[in-house]
């Protein structure tokens, strides 16, 4: 569902947009309505809104100051902007406001029209596409070991397969992951359950009997959980003695905490002498350095997400200072994390062209 907020405080001009907005786009879209700046900017900072249309001239606060709160606190979101007033000051402000458009009172429906569907056409493409990266580098996510990020980015992905509401479409994509899902079981020699099979089997063969998106979440969750120990427990039982697989273990349910040798070596009853060696002679770094390496591992493929600010990535990894995360993330990668992500941000972009 796009979400459309109108800021309008002339009651007819707002109704006159929502009447030629629904007719064209029916249940397509979901309207808001403000009739001052003050209320816009609480609807804005308490919903997912995706395109703003106002009037520049709103009482409380105006126009100006509320598309500088977006650009602040939500710089991607397109803002058109419809008044009655027009002259070089006013379009020079809204050139520095960065406003995608601006039109003068009053606009032809089929403008309105035009312009809103260039956005959500825009909006359904950038998805789609980053949907599709994740789906085709699946596996590569699998082998990193990042469980929480793959199931969160699949359930990202069906959550858009189901918004569509395009039941052949629906279909297809359900097969698709399905067939993915398969794929990388075979390829990487994984003796599933006969349930996980069987559930990787409906999703080829029968996708119609999952109705909504929480259905195949829940599936698709478990399947995916279900591989991802399957190859964690091969790789780390093909390589390491009991001691440093439950350190490794311990490492990695606690990735998220500020762990330490003496905390993992009273946990499995080994001292931190022994641990530190043993460590140091299976996995072929020291215990610290491994632990910083899943963390920038961890962080890497958080930064990879621009909505996630670079102070919560360092606080969620235990690195109270981020001006110290900063430094460690440079250290091992090379680049600062801004840097990284801005590097992230072009790679996506050059993939989807």
């Amino acid at each position: 569902m796009y979400k459309i907020l109108i800021v309008e405080d002339e009651y007819l001009s707002a109704n006159v947009l929502e009447l030629i907005i629904s007719k064209e786009f029916k249940e397509k879209v979901e309207i808001i309505k403000a009739d001052n700046g003050l209320r816009g900017k609480q609807i804005i900072k308490q919903n997912e809104v995706d395109l703003v249309i106002m009037d520049i001239n709103i009482p409380i606060i105006n126009g100006t100051e509320l598309c500088k709160y977006i650009r602040i606190k939500k710089n991607d979101m397109p803002i058109i902007v419809i008044t009655s007033d027009y002259n070089d000051k006013l379009a020079e402000r809204l050139f520095k406001l960065e406003v995608n458009e601006y039109f003068i009172k009053p606009v032809r429906a089929e403008v309105i029209i035009k312009t809103i569907k260039k956005y959500i056409n825009k909006n359904k493409v950038e998805v789609k596409n980053e949907q599709e990266y994740c789906l085709d580098n699946l596996e590569k996510e699998i082998l990193k070991v990042s469980k929480p990020e793959i199931i969160t980015k699949l359930s990202s992905y069906i959550n858009f397969i189901f918004s569509q509401k395009e039941t052949n479409y629906i279909m297809k994509e359900i097969t698709n992951l399905g067939l993915k899902l398969d794929k990388i079981v075979n390829k990487n020699k994984i003796n599933a359950s006969d349930a996980i099979s069987q559930k990787i089997n409906e999703m080829i063969a029968h996708p119609f009997i999952y109705k909504d998106a929480n259905g195949l979440i829940l599936q698709v969750s478990n399947i995916i959980t279900e591989i991802f120990d399957i190859i964690y427990q091969n790789k780390i039982n093909n390589n390491f003695n009991e001691y440093t697989q439950e350190a490794i273990d311990y490492v990695e349910r606690n990735i998220k905490k500020n762990i330490t040798l003496e905390e993992v070596a009273k946990n499995i009853n080994i001292t931190p002498h022994y641990l530190s060696k043993i460590f140091k002679k299976e996995v072929g770094v020291n215990f610290v350095t491994y632990v910083t390496d899943r963390k920038i591992d961890l962080a890497k493929e958080m930064l990879e997400d621009k909505n996630i600010p670079i102070v919560n990535i360092s606080i969620s990894l235990a690195f109270n200072q981020p001006n110290y995360f900063s430094k460690v993330f440079k250290k091992k990668v090379g680049v600062t994390p801004s840097e990284y992500r801005e590097q992230c941000l072009k790679n996506k972009t050059y993939l989807r062209i």
